[in-house]
């Protein structure tokens, strides 16, 4: 509801589009984000991890991207650094541009594409909470800007579910309970699966609730 009335008041929809920059094309979230940059925003993110505790650590996410980049790690590492951003620099400043930029861009081809995937399910509960109407803004220039909006953050949660449910995060929290009901095992190897299992589940019934 508040998402639907927020995207139909024009100077909400002023605010969008002035953070969006549509001449920007071929944005690369390594290209934006050198090491430098990304040591100066980890502080401002680690608040968030209190709420978001499912969320690997930006280090990690920006390892795990640069080792096997696909769009919904891109979608997830831009957005982090983007709602890093809010903490760390007016969003009229030229890399909150950029990233808001490319959270659109990436944020509409994942609506397009729904690639079925942890990061995707990560990335859209992150922007949900934070970003939730930024995602179609490149649209807003037209006659259907607010509605436009208003429809892609509706889609925003649709895709969320049916992305988190396909991966049965529903049962994410039953499964914690049967393998905590289970013997721990002896042997150091079946252990540390336990633990990976376990850690796995643990993120899953986080992110669903």
């Amino acid at each position: 509801v508040l998402i639907d009335y927020a995207a139909q008041q024009p100077s909400f929809t002023a605010y969008l589009v002035a953070r969006i920059d549509r001449s920007l094309t071929d944005l690369d979230i390594l290209n934006l984000i050198p090491r430098s940059t990304l040591s100066y925003l980890q502080p401002f993110l680690k608040p968030y991890l209190l709420w978001h505790p499912h969320l690997p650590g930006l280090d990690q996410m920006y390892a795990d991207h640069r080792k096997r980049p696909t769009v919904s790690s891109a979608l997830l590492l831009s957005s982090m650094c983007l709602v890093a951003c809010r903490h760390a620099m007016p969003l009229t400043d030229p890399l909150a541009i950029q990233l808001s930029t490319l959270v659109d861009q990436l944020g509409t081809q994942i609506l397009l594409s729904t690639p079925r995937d942890m990061y995707t399910v990560q990335a859209l509960e992150l922007l949900l909470a934070h970003e939730p109407s930024l995602v179609g803004t490149s649209v807003a220039a037209s006659a259907q800007a607010e509605r436009g909006n208003g429809l892609l953050g509706e889609s925003l949660l649709a895709a969320a579910l049916t992305i988190a449910r396909g991966l049965d995060l529903d049962k994410a929290i039953d499964s914690v309970v049967d393998l905590c009901s289970r013997p721990q095992p002896n042997d150091p190897k079946q252990a540390q699966q336990r633990r990976d299992l376990l850690a796995k589940h643990l993120a899953g019934a986080s992110l669903w609730q």
